[in-house]
C-alpha cells in the first residue's frame, strides 16, 4: 500500500504556495510502498513490550514487485526530504492510543 505522512502533505501544500517554480507543476506526495506485515512489525517493535498484541504473521504468498512513483520534483524544486514511514506508522500508532480510539484489550 503506498503511504506518506500527512505532515508531509501539508508542507507539500505550503512550499507549492510559496515557491515561484512550483507554479504549474504537480507534485507527488508519497514515501513508498509498504506491506501491512511491514507496518506490523514496525508497530510491535515500538508497542508490543508495553502489551500491545500485534499479530505480524500474514498468509503465505508471493510478494509481487513494488512498483513506485517519481517524487523527483518534490524534492528537487520544493527541497522536501520525506519522514521514515518508521515515523509515521508509530507516530499515527500513538495519536489513536493517546486520543482513546484505540484500547488496548484487557487480559484474559
Amino acid at each position: 500500500m503506498p503511504l506518506v505522512d500527512v505532515r508531509d502533505c501539508a508542507e507539500l501544500h505550503v512550499k507549492a504556495l510559496k515557491v515561484p517554480e512550483a507554479a504549474g507543476k504537480r507534485f507527488i506526495a508519497w514515501k513508498d510502498n509498504f506491506w501491512l506485515r511491514e507496518i506490523a512489525e514496525i508497530l510491535h517493535g515500538k508497542f508490543a513490550s508495553d502489551g500491545w498484541p500485534i499479530v505480524t504473521k500474514e498468509a503465505e504468498g508471493d510478494e509481487p514487485a513494488r512498483e513506485g512513483a517519481s517524487t523527483r520534483l518534490a524534492k528537487e524544486i520544493l527541497g522536501h526530504e520525506f519522514r521514515p514511514i518508521e515515523d509515521t506508522v508509530i507516530d499515527m500508532a500513538q495519536c489513536m492510543i493517546d486520543s482513546g480510539f484505540v484500547k488496548k484489550p484487557a487480559k484474559e
